[in-house]
């Protein structure tokens, strides 16, 4: 007699438990290459803050041999390793310096010789005294003969605060205008940035030509050049910038600014608002120390001022 062998069931997965399985293995491998990009990111991090530290550190030592801080990273002797991207920032007029490191776009930096290192970008130190004539004229006199003063013509006039410099002409001989003190504490043979917004203070100086440019006076107070970096503009009835950048000659005691009419011309009334000026080529947005984020470094309205790039 033939007899049939009892069906037995094989035992497999499923096709469920062979998706769940799949989904558990990616959900894992996931976890695992996030920790260990985090685990990347941060070594690199760390390894960025120790060569900031490594390098203020040389900056500190070149200082202290030198007696000042040097004018560019090529002065000193400071290795890296991270791979990182370094940007020096010194201020001669508070002798202090800013050192950011970048990669892969994190950037950090540790500022003057408190090595503590932070994230973000470096401030800047706008060097002018008198930035923009709020309550006071201080510095600012007259370029052969101009008329000057800082009159309040209120918020909505002004770039900056509620004062503005102003020059009126009164020559038919000498073109006039205004002269402005930035700082007494200026470095030699070193590039520097002014902008300053200009406009005619009435409608018959509409149409007039500004010249802007920097300006210097030897240690021992004589004459030490004009005309550094010359912008020109053709004032209007609205507020116009002028970015001037200039090399400082070896020898320089303060530092000017400077804006007059390139020919004579009486009864023409310039207005001048919102200086800045910093070491090095870039141009910056106005910022001083009455600005969300920024402090003055001295007396309100009539020191230098520090904040980040507005």
């Amino acid at each position: 007699m033939c007899m049939k062998r009892p069906y037995v069931a094989k035992s497999g997965f499923t096709i469920v438990e062979i998706i769940i399985v799949i989904i558990v293995i990616a959900v894992l491998s996931a976890i695992t290459i996030v920790s260990y990009s985090q685990i990347t990111t941060d070594a690199q991090n760390e390894g960025v803050k120790n060569d900031l530290q490594t390098v203020a550190g040389a900056i500190k030592k070149y200082k202290a041999s030198a007696g000042g801080n040097p004018a560019s990273l090529t002065a000193v002797d400071a290795k890296t390793t991270s791979g990182a991207t370094f940007t020096y920032r010194r201020d001669y007029s508070t002798a202090t310096f800013c050192l950011m490191g970048t990669l892969k776009s994190k950037t950090f930096y540790v500022e003057g010789d408190d090595r503590s290192v932070r994230e973000g970008q470096c401030p800047i130190i706008n060097i002018a005294n008198n930035p923009s004539g709020e309550s006071s004229s201080s510095g600012l006199s007259g370029y052969s003969s101009g008329v000057v003063s800082a009159p309040n013509v209120g918020s909505a006039n002004a770039v900056s605060g509620t004062d503005v410099f102003q020059a009126v002409t009164n020559s038919t001989t000498n073109g006039q205008g205004g002269i402005l003190v930035v700082t007494t504490k200026v470095a030699p043979s070193t590039r520097y940035t002014c902008s300053m917004s200009f406009k005619a203070g009435d409608t018959a100086s509409v149409g007039q030509s500004v010249v802007f440019s920097g300006r210097g006076a030897l240690p021992n107070g004589g004459y030490g050049g004009e005309g550094w970096g010359s912008q020109t503009v053709t004032l209007s009835a609205a507020w116009q910038r002028l970015n001037s950048s200039f090399t400082t000659p070896s020898s320089i005691g303060t530092l000017y600014v400077q804006f007059r009419l390139p020919t004579a011309a009486s009864g023409i009334t310039i207005q001048a608002d919102a200086l800045i000026c910093t070491e090095g080529s870039t141009v910056y947005n106005y910022g001083d120390g009455s600005k969300s984020g920024w402090e003055w470094l001295g007396s309100t309205n009539l020191s230098a001022s520090k904040g980040r790039p507005l």
